[in-house]
């Protein structure tokens, strides 16, 4: 029979503690072992924790999660972990299919499940009616996320050994780490079971530091995929050119938000320049996620900064960029990730005048075209 431990690092989780304990109590695959770690909590988490004796529990107060759910792994001894947040739920068949699927692919370190949100005023929904399940590639789509809490997942204690365990390194962004180390030459399986639920709030701890110190999270995401880059070019040396391309076409993009206010037209341009060139050992893929995953870390704490970027990128867009395309497949990738799908196609409208260049109107029907053809593979 199939052995989990379950981690939970608490802080001030009173309010949901005892509803996602229920839920780990209620599972029909019964975790060997559940380790609760208390971060230092004000509220009444360690009470009620101290109350539920089937609860291995540890204080270490301003540790800090990610070293809390260390201290839980290394407490463990179970040959499967699951990573539970303290406000996340799970359906009673979580563990069990999860563990079924890791027990009929052993080669796999880990499956997960989809999962949905809940809050007060919205109970979590489950579904299990589809018992299908598929490979899934991490580094496919990298750096997007494959999903979007630890919580959905189902680890095998020995792929994480095999890693040399959870790293405390990258602040906020452990997680990311994780996943990339894991696949790093392996992929992980995906059940379509809906088993998991996620507490939606604004005020998790990756939000907030994303709120608060966004280019610190953002360039902490970035040396952690240039982290699992290394990891994956050793194992599978043919990427080494794309891998070190994307994460040198991340990093340069990224730097244009490290700029107060206006951006120099100048500094777009170069940025343009430099990155066109790694462009052609990145697929259109690669570069969709890249800039995907920066504007989506940054678009709930930058406005004030991404509104000049848009503008300025629109106008470069159409004004420098857009004659000398076909070479424009990067700038179309930074056009879909600014959002700006919609002011282009409204300008082609413009364009399509018979009194407008015709040229020009046949330089937006080519953008139109490459766009309807490749852009809904990339839309999650």
């Amino acid at each position: 029979m199939s052995e989990v431990s379950v981690i939970i690092p608490v802080y001030n989780g009173g309010r949901f503690l005892e509803e996602t304990l229920a839920a780990v109590r209620a599972q029909t695959l019964q975790a060997k072992e559940v380790i609760a770690v208390d971060d230092g909590s004000a509220d009444n988490s360690w009470e009620i924790l101290e109350r539920t004796p089937w609860v291995k529990r540890f204080s270490r107060p301003r540790h800090g999660a990610n070293n809390n759910r260390i201290l839980g792994i290394e407490q463990s001894s179970s040959q499967y972990i699951a990573l539970l947040d303290q406000d996340d739920l799970w359906h009673p068949q979580h563990l069990q299919i999860l563990a079924g699927l890791l027990e009929k692919h052993p080669r796999v370190p880990l499956a997960f499940a989809r999962s949905g949100s809940y809050s007060e005023k919205k109970r979590p929904s489950f579904d299990l009616s589809s018992h299908k399940f598929r490979q899934i590639d991490f580094w496919k789509n990298a750096p997007s996320m494959p999903f979007d809490c630890p919580s959905v997942a189902l680890i095998r204690t020995s792929g994480l050994d095999k890693i040399g365990g959870l790293s405390s390194e990258f602040e906020g962004v452990s997680d990311f780490h994780l996943w990339g180390r894991l696949s790093s030459d392996a992929e992980f399986i995906k059940s379509d079971a809906k088993t998991a639920a996620r507490y939606q709030s604004e005020n998790s701890y990756s939000n907030t530091l994303r709120s608060k110190k966004p280019l610190y999270y953002l360039n902490n995401l970035i040396r952690a995929f240039e982290s699992i880059s290394e990891e994956r070019i050793k194992k599978n040396p043919g990427e080494s050119t794309s891998r070190t391309a994307q994460l040198q076409m991340w990093q340069e993009f990224a730097a244009l938000f490290q700029h107060e206010g206006q951006l120099p037209r100048t500094t777009l341009e170069q940025a343009f320049k430099r990155t066109d060139t790694l462009c052609g050992n990145v697929s259109s893929r690669q570069c969709y996620y890249v800039f995907e995953a920066t504007i989506w870390h940054l678009k709930s704490c930058l406005t004030n900064q991404e509104a000049p970027i848009r503008h300025q990128y629109l106008d470069l867009f159409f004004n420098s960029i857009l004659p000398d395309f076909p070479r424009a497949k990067l700038p179309l990738m930074i056009a879909l990730a600014l959002g700006l799908e919609k002011p282009i196609l409204k300008e082609a409208a413009t364009l399509s005048s018979p009194r407008k260049d015709a040229k020009r109107i046949l330089q937006i029907k080519a953008v139109l075209n490459w766009w309807k053809s490749h852009t809904k593979n990339f839309r999650r």
